[in-house]
């Protein structure tokens, strides 16, 4: 079934896991995205979520220059004042870590997981299988420090409480 996010076609307690992968920055409500998905939980159920990090240095969806849209990376763009980064990117979210909290804050449950994490590299390991083992070791190595909290993207794991 297809449909926006805010409204989703499906009973109550419906799923044990739903996976929101870079949805909840394109949507018009984010927080009312996360309540539907959590409604469509069944109790114990887990809603995943990986969401872009505004702590990230690059912008990775791409920006506009006046009217002109371009899409490449972008740095610094994230860390912008709100008004001035919506100027660039009108088109998606970042988020910190107390925002995607934000979004759970009047849902029963608790984290299963809460971090940030960074790249995979799948386009360099399929060019360079060195390169991305070298890189993908130093950024892995990072995650384990509190240098996670520059990674690419918000891991938010969260649990609807069992019945």
């Amino acid at each position: 079934a297809q449909s926006v996010a805010e409204s989703l076609p499906f009973a109550d307690c419906s799923f044990d896991v739903i996976l929101l992968h870079e949805v909840i920055e394109h949507v018009r409500s984010d927080r009312q995205a996360v309540a539907e998905a959590y409604r469509c939980l069944r109790p114990g159920g887990r809603v995943v979520i990986f969401a872009p990090n505004r702590l990230y240095p690059l912008e990775t969806h791409g920006f506009y220059l006046g009217k002109r849209y371009v899409y490449r990376l972008a740095p610094i763009i994230p860390w912008l004042p709100d008004g001035l980064r919506q100027r660039f990117c009108p088109h998606v979210r970042t988020y910190r870590a107390a925002d995607i909290r934000r979004l759970f804050a009047d849902l029963p449950g608790e984290y299963a997981a809460f971090t940030q994490v960074y790249h995979g590299y799948d386009k360099i390991a399929s060019r360079r299988p060195r390169l991305a083992r070298l890189l993908r070791g130093a950024t892995y190595l990072m995650e384990r420090t509190p240098l996670r909290a520059f990674g690419i993207s918000h891991l938010a794991v969260f649990q609807k409480p069992p019945a």
